[in-house]
C-alpha cells in the first residue's frame, strides 16, 4: 500500500510541485486574509478572498489527483486575476522583487516605479499563463472508454 502511494506520488512532475507549493502558499494567504476580514461577507475582500481559497483549494486537490481539468479552474484564476483582483500564484515572487526594489532604490521616483510595477504584473500574468501551459501538459489525460461491439 505505502510503495503504491509513493510511486503515485514519485509520478507527479517536480513543475506539478513547484505550482503546488505557491498553490498552498496562496491558500494559506487568503487564509490569514479572511481571518483578518473576520469573515464578513458584505465586504468585497472577503468575497475576493474566499473566491480565491476555493480556487487554490481546488487546484491543489486536482493537482494531486492529477487531473487535467485543473488548467480550466488555472484559466478562471488567469481571468480572475486579470480583470477583478491581482492575487496570481506566484505573487510571492512580485513581492520579493518590490521589496528588492525599495532596499535598494529607496528613493526611486514616481515613473521608474511604476514601470517596475507594471513590469512585475506582466510577469505574474506571463508566470500565470506558463502555469496554466504547465497544468494542461504535465497532468494525466483521463483514459478513453473503448466501445464495446456487439457481436
Amino acid at each position: 500500500m505505502r510503495k503504491n502511494i509513493l510511486k503515485y506520488f514519485e509520478a507527479i512532475d517536480n513543475w506539478l510541485y513547484v505550482i503546488l507549493i505557491f498553490c498552498f502558499l496562496g491558500l494559506v494567504r487568503n487564509f490569514l486574509m479572511l481571518r483578518y476580514f473576520e469573515f464578513n461577507y458584505s465586504y468585497f475582500a472577503t468575497k475576493v478572498c474566499f473566491a480565491m481559497f476555493v480556487i487554490y483549494f481546488a487546484q491543489i486537490a486536482l493537482i494531486l489527483m492529477r487531473q487535467r481539468i485543473v488548467f480550466v479552474i488555472s484559466l478562471i484564476q488567469l481571468l480572475f486575476c486579470a480583470f477583478v483582483f491581482r492575487d496570481f500564484t506566484f505573487i510571492q515572487l512580485n513581492q520579493i522583487i518590490l521589496s528588492a526594489k525599495n532596499y535598494f532604490f529607496p528613493e526611486m521616483n514616481y515613473a521608474w516605479s511604476y514601470f517596475i510595477s507594471f513590469a512585475c504584473f506582466s510577469l505574474m500574468f506571463c508566470l500565470e499563463i506558463i502555469k496554466t501551459y504547465l497544468l494542461y501538459t504535465l497532468t494525466d489525460q483521463p483514459p478513453k472508454k473503448k466501445l464495446k461491439r456487439f457481436v
